[in-house]
């Protein structure tokens, strides 16, 4: 699955555009960095918040962007 993903966002990617592979699941976002290193991906954190466990935990996929739901981010935390 996740070979056929990457091979489809290569043969349709504009030049100079930026496409970002993302999900709640570990599992899939480990396959793609092991597959192409280089590409970027988002982890979506499910329980809303984006504190230091889930800075380490999109850390250590090599996510260097975290998805986490508007109506449970404060921002004077």
């Amino acid at each position: 699955y996740c070979r056929g993903l990457l091979e489809a966002i290569e043969s349709r990617r504009p030049a100079g555009s930026t496409y970002v592979v993302t999900s709640f699941d570990k599992r899939p976002l480990k396959v793609v960095k092991r597959l192409a290193p280089d590409a970027d991906v988002l982890f979506i954190v499910n329980n809303g918040k984006c504190g230091e466990a889930e800075i380490r935990e999109a850390e250590e996929l090599g996510a260097k962007r975290i998805g986490v739901r508007i109506d449970r981010v404060t921002r004077n935390e």
